[in-house]
């Protein structure tokens, strides 16, 4: 096999291998870079395949073409889009200034343009072929003007990418800082064959042995980039690490300059990014002095600082990490703010909480110390009321005074009663539970009523539906609920007291209606006649003997139950409560 058959095979060798990268990218798009190292693997892709196809070619006229416009069309996409790759895997791309950007893509451009444009000698001239062993070759005569501005240009779009790549590799992961090491080495050996191939003497044969470098790294670039994961790890890794994270990330130079931030640094700040770089890092935090504060204290630990966003206290932990060269010279250092405002009012809330159960276990405390306390003198009071009217008896006055000290005593009485039975309820999470009749519960409470409210008259009416199903229920709390009630519904009747309780039976629960004959509750009421102590303006006349406690002690009942209540505030008369008890171990919705 001659050398000039070996040169053909290995320039079309390289040509397959760059376009198998080039096309191998394509499929994996949506990685970083990626686009740009297919269209750097397609000008590989022409600059190879036309050296080959130039010494192929079957006159000269054809070789002419090959190594003319195309190899060179080749190059100039290949130089530029190595420079575009590389400013895409480094993130840079950004912060290239624009006149960078638009050569990487006018210039080639340009370039190509006149490549194919014939009649001129702006890149070379006094072309010659020669046929060698049945191959053809060039040999070029002189160079025009716009051949150095396309050398040069080339050249320096090369070596800037190069540049680029070996700084993403120095201060990169060092895990992967090999694989970054590896790439930029070997494509300096086709920059280096192709620096040899332009300083040549003119009047030679031009065989371009870039091509065949490129069959020998192409390899090489293939496993590093795709196999090692170039495009995916280091790319991500730093985005996900530093621009991703919800810290806020400032990185500081020696002297105090913010020389790169994150986008949450950006969001923290408020202003447009590009008025951060190069300021001191005093100036960028002029607004918040509590983190210049910690900042000029040099402190090696993390520590939260207090600063007001938009009229709101905000709460940071703010650390401050030496950055060092190898030799541990400090070179900068690197700020992190951590938001902490959430777990810090947690942490109030939670406080909070706690001083108010502490408040709540002391206000229990002396409803029940204050309540048995209570007992012996309202008792007394009782019994001496009793006395006083029996001595009193055959007189004729007096009878009346002590009727209504009587009401009152009677009063205070149930008020100490319901104190202690709502902090009993209070105290408990569940109650104990058994299979029950309901029915049986309400005819026991309707007798009780009828016999503390005697004077009233009152008629009660129970309608059941039959077969009801027994529920699981607390007899003894259920009961006073019901008493509750049914005192609610008599003492908020018209005279004479009408009541009307309906049980029956609805699918996944039992529900009870207590109807009154009264003037209803007031729409604005029916959010409040709940709360512990509220008496609606009906309730507030002393007559009617209400604690404000009766329907928060049966709300609590309800609850314990599983259950729930509501009300009906303003049928055609009076009002109806709803009470709805489940028939199975599940809670109502």
């Amino acid at each position: 096999m001659s050398i000039y058959r070996l040169y053909v095979i290995l320039a079309l060798l390289g040509a397959a291998v760059s376009l198998g990268l080039a096309l191998y990218a394509l499929q994996n798009r949506e990685s970083t870079a990626s686009k740009s190292f297919s269209l750097w693997m397609l000008g590989g892709f022409i600059w190879a395949a036309s050296c080959g196809l130039s010494a192929l070619s079957q006159s000269p006229e054809q070789a002419i073409f090959w190594i003319y416009p195309v190899r060179y069309s080749g190059i100039a996409i290949g130089s530029s889009m190595l420079a575009k790759f590389a400013t895409d895997y480094t993130g840079r791309w950004e912060s290239v200034p624009k006149f960078i950007k638009a050569s990487l893509y006018v210039l080639p451009l340009i370039s190509i343009v006149i490549l194919f444009t014939p009649g001129h000698q702006l890149v070379w001239y006094d072309i010659e072929t020669v046929q060698l062993d049945t191959y053809w070759f060039v040999i070029v005569g002189d160079v025009g003007l716009w051949y150095w501005v396309f050398v040069f240009t080339g050249f320096g779009f090369a070596f800037y990418g190069l540049t680029l790549l070996v700084i993403r590799a120095l201060s990169g992961f060092a895990i992967y800082r090999w694989r970054t090491l590896l790439i930029v080495g070997s494509t300096l050996l086709p920059i280096f064959s192709s620096l040899w191939m332009t300083v040549q003497e003119w009047d030679s044969v031009q065989v371009d042995i870039t091509a065949i470098t490129i069959a020998i790294v192409g390899p090489i670039w293939g496993w590093t980039i795709f196999r090692g994961q170039f495009f995916n790890v280091l790319p991500i890794a730093h985005d996900v690490v530093i621009q991703h994270v919800r810290d806020a990330i400032f990185v500081v130079d020696k002297q105090g300059y913010v020389v790169e931030l994150n986008r949450a640094a950006v969001e923290f700040l408020g202003e447009p990014e590009k008025s951060h770089v190069n300021r001191q890092v005093e100036d960028l935090f002029q607004k918040y002095p509590n983190i210049i504060k910690q900042l000029n204290n040099d402190s090696k630990t993390i520590v939260e600082v207090e600063i007001i966003q938009k009229n709101i206290a905000c709460y940071y932990n703010l650390n401050r990490i030496p950055l060092y060269l190898k030799e541990k010279h400090e070179v900068g250092s690197l700020i992190t703010l951590h938001d902490v405002t959430d777990i810090h009012q947690s942490e109030q809330r939670r406080l909070d909480l706690a001083r108010e159960r502490e408040r709540i276990e002391i206000l229990s405390s002396f409803i029940r110390d204050a309540s048995h306390d209570l007992k012996t003198p309202l008792s007394t009071m009782n019994t001496s009321i009793y006395l006083l009217g029996r001595e009193l008896d055959g007189i004729g006055h007096g009878h009346e005074r002590l009727d209504t000290m009587q009401f009152q005593v009677n009063r205070l009485h149930k008020l100490v009663d319901d104190m202690l039975f709502m902090t009993k309820l209070d105290e408990q999470s569940t109650l104990l539970l058994k299979e029950g009749d309901v029915n049986l519960l309400m005819d026991v409470a309707i007798s009780k009523v009828k016999d503390t409210y005697a004077e009233h008259t009152p008629t009660i009416t129970l309608t059941a539906e039959e077969n009801l199903p027994p529920i699981q229920i607390s007899t003894h709390e259920l009961t006073r609920a019901f008493v509750e009630l049914l005192s609610n519904a008599i003492l908020h009747s018209d005279a004479p007291a009408t009541v009307v309780v309906r049980l029956r039976n609805e699918p996944k629960y039992l529900t009870i209606e207590i109807a009154d004959n009264g003037r209803g509750i007031a729409e604005h009421e029916v959010n409040r006649i709940y709360q512990r102590f509220y008496r609606g303006d009906i309730a507030r006349g002393t007559q009617t003997g209400g604690t404000g406690l009766g329907l928060s002690i049966v709300q609590r009942i309800i609850s314990l139950h599983n259950g729930k209540i509501e009300v009906i505030p303003n049928k055609p008369q009076g009002s109806i409560f709803r009470v709805m008890l489940p028939t199975t171990t599940q809670s109502i919705d």
